[in-house]
């Protein structure tokens, strides 16, 4: 053989040694929403077949890294970002079809709660009454990577060396300021830990360290790749650009400078190739912006893709990749439990928590089977925060449970209400105190303070768990409500109330969980209701000019309900649907006003049957168009009351919009009718939507008013009513805010705008 053949032999022979063992990192930053863009630059690598063998990863880019490290595609990765259940989880909301309505209390106008230990002083830490730990709830987030990551930790059997992908993340140490790195141990911990951006993600504690955000101290972990792996070459994928000026507007961006700090590192262009993304116009977040992000990260790979070729000479066919993925996912254990443990808990709460789930020791059961347990538990006020965590046993290839279980303190503080360019401006406010024991218990008192509703409420709950669960809850309140004469945008025209209504009521209600996650109510109450009324119009008013009618009334009721809409006010998914049953059985008393004061009439008995029922659900189409439907109907056989006033005050009324809640009309009120709504809603953005709402209000028996005020009972369609409603919906997880126009068909021109902040709920009265 010539010389020259020689040299040419040596050369490709060592070109093919090269290339064989030319090895290749991956190093993805931190960066919120904005790390979507790794997955497009992941994709854009795999289609020209530029091999990735080792991966490190901060914050968004440790969930990235380690969901292609467990052997995921950029396509199924995708897909899980843009999933339903990922939004759940990156918000701390719950999935309608998990919520547990038997366990969740009365609904409430508050905008925020806190918690409080008995031996706290407010004045010694007055923060702890209003700060929350976290923005987001994290239970959600813990079962997600339960979920997603333990069969994979125990296929690697806790190293991270022997996933798909070698891994290593990084977290911060809140007390020894210092990055951790995690080579080993539960993948759903490292990755939780390394993502846990303050304020918005509590901190996590794992092995005596309180744990927060890698980017703290390691956002771009090159030099981690360099010590840990040392590849021939280094991709790095780096979304968070902190030597910009932040936005001013956006809070998130602005802690993000503050605490990432950028890296210094020096690496030769030979060994290492950056992809720097300006993405200023994605925030923390902003999620909802997945596709177009990855899009971005993808075109910026194919763009540079020649410069990686040129570095990179060893390729990977995708027809390997892909089974290379295949014979690794093989192997991984299924997910079945075969033990429970319950930690945090004292003997009685751990008691109860164990007739909550219905774990019978040496049953085997599945995460999903866990599943319902699980988001009855979150539910509960009384536990703040459930870390499941998983461990695998090699002898009978199954796994363990256990639930770390943090509870809330017993002392509850909860404030809210509603602001209004109208009268319907309220003030809530709340204390409790929750003891958690063999029987959970509930105790507060609630107020509320407003122009048209006023009331306080003694309220009691036992929760009571068993191979049925149930609920015992006693109330006892006091409250009013006024109907103005006049009420207009921005000002006001209040003469004297027109209509005044006032309750003092007992109630007591045992409640059983019911099919679906509904839950089935008996119910007793007992009260007095006094209505104070004009019949005709007077100029001049004081209290002497009401006539005023008393019912004295026991209330037996049955009511079958569940409600999984996914916001208090406005909603935009779910369904809600009740049935109920009421027998009321008293007595009417009746007084008016004359030349020497009030005369009483001789009161009669009432007795009654009452039934109603209503469905409103809501269907979306696509992310950005949604159709909610509404059906109602009511029936009783009350008979016509004293006089007309009378009789219309005490129908049962229709108002599915918070501005129909605080007005009084009498059109809308029939002790017979049936009610249709459409509601089309646009939604802007995932916070922001743009909704109508067109209500058909048809009675059955329309009361009109007769002559010397008699009830007259009027059966034509020429009675139906029409109710268009059109606003802009601000919705954050505290608090909902409207922008409403709406038009009513009675009475003549009944048009009406104004502005709503908040939440305008009353307090229950003793007819449903």
């Amino acid at each position: 053989m010539s010389f020259k053949r020689r040299i040419l032999f040596a050369v490709c022979l060592s070109l093919v040694f090269y290339t064989q063992a030319q090895r290749v990192g991956l190093v993805l930053s931190g960066g919120g929403a904005k790390g979507l863009a790794h997955v497009g630059l992941i994709q854009a690598l795999e289609e020209n077949q530029i091999p990735i063998d080792y991966v490190t990863g901060t914050s968004i880019g440790a969930i990235v890294g380690s969901l292609y490290a467990i052997g995921l595609s950029p396509d199924e990765m995708m897909a899980m970002f843009l999933s339903e259940d990922f939004t759940y989880w990156s918000t701390g909301t719950i999935q309608t079809d998990d919520i547990d309505y038997f366990r969740k209390g009365d609904q409430s106008p508050e905008f925020f709660s806190t918690y409080l230990s008995l031996s706290d002083s407010l004045l010694s830490n007055p923060g702890s009454l209003v700060l929350p730990s976290s923005l987001v709830n994290a239970s959600q987030l813990n079962y997600a990577f339960v979920q997603v990551f333990s069969q994979y930790t125990a296929l690697c059997r806790g190293d991270f060396n022997r996933l798909f992908i070698p891994f290593r993340c990084v977290a911060a140490d809140v007390h020894s300021k210092q990055a951790i790195v995690f080579r080993k141990g539960r993948l759903e911990d490292a990755v939780r830990a390394s993502m846990s951006f303050p304020m918005v993600f509590n901190a996590v504690s794992i092995d005596t360290m309180l744990l927060l955000d890698g980017g703290i101290y390691d956002n771009y972990p090159v030099e981690l790749m360099q010590n840990d792996f040392g590849p021939d070459f280094i991709i790095g994928s780096n979304v968070s650009v902190v030597n910009s000026k932040p936005d001013e507007n956006d809070v998130f961006s602005q802690i993000e400078h503050i605490i990432i700090q950028p890296n210094k590192f020096e690496l030769s262009p030979d060994e290492f190739i950056q992809f720097k993304f300006e993405l200023k116009d994605v925030s923390l977040m902003d999620f909802n912006k997945a596709m177009e992000t990855y899009q971005k990260g993808y075109a910026l790979g194919i763009s540079m893709i020649d410069s990686i070729k040129n570095k990179i000479i060893r390729r990977e066919h995708p027809d390997s990749l892909a089974q290379r993925r295949k014979a690794f996912k093989a192997n991984v254990p299924e997910l079945v439990f075969y033990e429970l443990e319950v930690n945090g808990l004292n003997d009685q709460q751990e008691e109860y928590v164990r007739k909550m789930i219905g774990y019978d020791k040496g049953r085997r059961f599945t995460l999903k089977e866990f599943r319902k347990a699980y988001y009855a538990l979150i539910t509960d006020t009384r536990i703040s925060q459930i870390i499941p965590k998983v461990t695998y046993n090699q002898d009978n290839e199954m796994f363990r449970l256990r639930l770390d279980i943090k509870t809330e303190e017993n002392l509850v503080f909860a404030l809210g209400g509603n602001i209004s360019s109208t009268t319907s401006n309220l003030l809530y406010a709340r204390i409790g105190y929750q003891r958690f024991g063999k029987v959970a218990t509930y105790y507060s008192a609630d107020a509320y303070v407003g122009s048209i509703h006023n009331a306080l409420r003694l309220n009691t709950r036992w929760d009571m768990v068993g191979k049925i669960p149930s609920y015992l809850q006693a109330s006892l309140s006091v409250s009013s409500f006024k109907f103005y004469e006049g009420e207009k945008l921005f000002y006001e025209e209040l003469s004297p109330a027109f209509i005044q209504e006032r309750e003092i009521l007992f109630r007591l209600r045992y409640g059983l969980p019911a099919f679906d996650q509904a839950k089935f109510e008996i119910g007793y109450s007992v009260g007095r209701i006094s209505d104070w009324y004009m019949q005709s119009y007077l100029s001049n008013i004081t209290q002497a000019n009401f006539d005023r009618s008393y019912y004295d009334l026991s209330n037996f009721s049955l009511r079958l309900e569940k409600n999984n809409l996914n916001h208090r006010q406005y909603p935009t998914g779910g369904s809600h649907y009740y049935l109920l049953g009421q027998y009321l059985l008293g007595k009417e008393s009746y007084s008016y006003p004359d030349s020497v004061g009030n005369r009483f009439k001789e009161g009669e008995n009432l007795g009654y049957f009452q039934a109603a029922a209503a469905y409103e659900s809501y269907f979306n189409f696509n992310k950005n168009i949604t159709l909610g439907c509404l059906i109602n109907a009511v029936y009783n056989n009350k008979r016509s009351l004293d006089n007309y006033t009378a009789s219309i005050i005490q129908a049962p009324a229709f108002k599915p919009t918070p501005y129909t809640m605080s007005t009084f009309n009498e059109a809308f009120r029939s002790n017979k009718y049936a009610a249709l709504g459409l509601m089309p809603i646009w939604t802007i953005r995932p916070f922001l939507h743009l909704r109508s709402e067109f209500y058909s209000f048809m009675p059955l028996d329309a009361i009109k008013r007769g002559p010397n005020q008699q009830t007259m009972i009027s059966r034509s369609l020429s009675n139906t009513q029409f109710l268009g409603e059109i606003s802009l919906v601000f919705h954050q997880p505290f608090v909902s805010m409207s922008l409403f126009a709406n038009y009513l068909s009675y009475p003549k021109n009944n048009w009406n705008a104004g502005i709503n902040i908040g939440f305008l709920m009353f307090n229950k009265r003793l007819v449903e």
